[in-house]
């Protein structure tokens, strides 16, 4: 209020308008670009003024520094700021990525000013970081979403391809336990940052081959160069799926080095996690602005800079440590030192604050613990290790369309909950059918004992009597009664049956080894069909050479040409049209009768989880 105001310019005699500065660090270079952030900290410090949020006689500027999102760049920022700068600063927000915020956050208390965080971080122990404020809510929120979006679909087995930083490396230990318990199967294989082609095309080596669910752990720009190598292996949606980070910028998938449309094709149908918070583009806010006005204002100020994704984040970030502040005056004005009585230092007006001045370091920091408003971002609010109160996770899916890579949101994941957006399902997700990961499916057949000793009895008494026909079929083959039936064409007859009998002891004999079902499998898709076409197609020919001459005016001799025609014909069509038991498993791709064999039946739909 203007009276508080006033209150606060007696008691300290601040005759002139007081300066408040704080530090910026963004990264204009590396693996992630933040420059984005700086028309949003004008946007919000703009609005900060309109809506008189800091006392009559103060304002907030700020300095800013590039950290090339790197640790040592970044530390040398921060130090730069503290040690080498002439104008104390009241506190700092950065420091443009995972990699350069981590070293920062371990040592800014020491200068008893507060860091507020816009990137995603590596998860530490509280008390590593105890002046530390992330708005991107906790990686750890990341692991219980992936393995309820995994089981969601009937996954059981994944890939995970991380990039060699501690980001990835954290979300990929915490993934490891989180996979274990929910019994999924997954490998990892771990990629630099600066990996070339070739150690890009190692990543899909043979250890892959029974894996069809791919996540990417890594930066957009290291996602799509994978992606480009999977585009010319063919590891495209329905035979495979791919899940990366969902707080990648738009149009992170174009670039130079691999065609558009190649990273576009395996994108097709790809899901994505996306951790960072939006409130809904019209919700009212405490920040003078809906999250609509923030982004189209924001894009109409880009200009030079490039757009980030944690554009609301830093819009919030600067709004935290402003309410913060103007919290922290009125309990300095009333002499209330909340609860840091035991650290040294004197309660100052902020303009005159020292790095020294522990006090009023632990009075800022009480006040961000306990900050609570609603920003374009969402609701704001701490944990007592700093890390935003948060546990909705977003799923969005990429479609490649007829205008190019679009993401929509499907649903979003609540309390280990997959909830669909309106018109969204798993018909609509994967209309084709769910991409199958990879685990093979054991189809086990039981028959009774009864049953089978009354197969095998049949078969036997079959090949008996075939063997028996045969006999007298050689030996009285030149009688005229057996003459007139052409012996040669009996042969064939009793050979097709003799291999449609004998394929039952195939079909019921006992699995043993590997090599065994292979031989198996292949025998009866194949003897069904041959020996059809060698029984009934000889049968059918005879029956040919009877019409022809008796519905021929004049009598002409039957060539072989005639019968040996009409046979091929016959075995070629009985075996195009005989059942395949193979072919027409109902599944997908993981449902193999024989390891050796090729996917088939990529047409059937599956059911997540189905396994017989």
């Amino acid at each position: 209020s203007y009276l508080a105001s006033t209150l606060i310019l007696v008691i300290f005699g601040t005759a002139e308008p007081a300066i408040l500065h704080f530090s910026v660090i963004v990264s204009s270079s590396g693996d992630f670009n933040s420059s984005g952030s700086v028309p949003v900290i004008d946007l919000a410090l703009e609005m900060l003024r309109k809506q008189s949020v800091l006392p009559e006689g103060y304002s907030f500027a700020y300095t800013m520094q590039d950290s090339e999102c790197d640790q040592v760049e970044s530390l040398n920022a921060f130090l730069s700021e503290v040690l080498h700068s002439n104008v104390t600063k009241v506190g700092l927000i950065g420091s443009g990525c995972s990699v350069a915020t981590e070293p920062v956050g371990l040592i800014n208390d020491n200068w008893n000013i507060p860091l507020i965080s816009p990137e995603p971080l590596e998860p530490q122990p509280s008390n590593t970081r105890s002046n530390l404020f992330q708005l991107f809510p906790p990686a750890d929120n990341f692991i219980p979403a992936f393995v309820t979006l995994i089981s969601q679909f009937g996954w059981k087995r994944v890939f995970v391809i991380t990039q060699d930083e501690n980001l990835f490396i954290s979300v990929s230990r915490s993934l490891n336990q989180g996979l274990l318990k929910s019994s999924i199967v997954w490998m990892e294989n771990r990629i630099s940052r600066k990996a070339n082609l070739s150690s890009i095309q190692n990543l899909f080596g043979n250890q892959i081959d029974d894996f069809r669910i791919f996540y990417l752990n890594m930066y957009s720009n290291l996602a799509r160069n994978v992606l480009c190598e999977a585009s010319k292996r063919g590891l495209t949606y329905p035979r495979y799926a791919w899940i990366t980070n969902g707080d990648y910028i738009d149009g992170w998938w174009k670039g130079s080095g691999c065609p558009d449309d190649a990273v576009a094709n395996v994108l097709d149908r790809a899901l994505a996690i996306q951790l960072h918070p939006e409130a809904p583009l019209n919700h009212t806010t405490d920040v003078g602005l809906t999250t609509e006005q923030l982004l189209s204002e924001y894009k109409a100020n880009l200009s030079q800079y490039r757009y980030t994704y944690v554009s609301a984040l830093t819009y919030d970030a600067v709004w935290t440590l402003a309410l913060a502040l103007n919290t922290s005056m009125h309990l300095i004005m009333t002499g209330n030192e909340s609860g840091c009585e035991s650290e040294s230092g004197s309660l100052e007006a902020w303009e005159n604050f020292t790095y020294s001045n522990s006090k009023m370091g632990c009075i800022l920091k009480k006040t961000l613990q306990q900050i609570k408003f609603y920003g374009v971002s969402g609701p704001v609010e701490f944990n007592p290790d700093g890390t935003r109160v948060y546990n909705m996770v977003t799923i969005v899916q990429y479609n490649n369309g007829p205008t190019g890579v679009s993401a929509e949101n499907i649903g979003c994941i609540v309390g280990g909950n997959l909830s669909y957006s309106i018109g969204h399902n798993i018909l609509t997700v994967y209309p084709i059918i769910v991409p199958p990961d990879g685990t093979t499916i054991n189809i086990t057949n039981s028959i009774n004992i009864w049953i089978t000793a009354v197969y095998y009895l049949w078969s036997s008494i079959g090949v008996l009597v075939s063997v028996v026909f045969g006999i007298f079929n050689f030996v009285f083959r030149a009688r005229k009664v057996i003459k007139l039936t052409s012996p040669n064409l009996n042969y064939f007859i009793i050979a097709g049956a003799l291999i449609t009998f004998l394929t039952t002891y195939a079909r019921l004999y006992p699995d043993i080894t590997e090599h065994y079902v292979t031989i198996r499998c292949s025998l009866q898709s194949w003897s069904n069909s041959i020996g059809y076409s060698l029984g009934f197609g000889t049968i059918l020919a005879k029956m040919f050479r009877v019409y022809y001459i008796f519905n021929k005016p004049s009598p002409k001799k039957v060539t072989h040409t005639h019968i040996h025609t009409c046979n091929a014909y016959t075995h070629i069509t009985s075996h195009y049209y005989y059942p395949d038991p193979v072919r027409h498993l109902p599944n997908a791709d993981g449902a193999r009768c024989c390891w050796d064999m090729p996917d088939s039946a990529d047409h059937w739909r599956s059911s997540p989880g189905l396994q017989t």
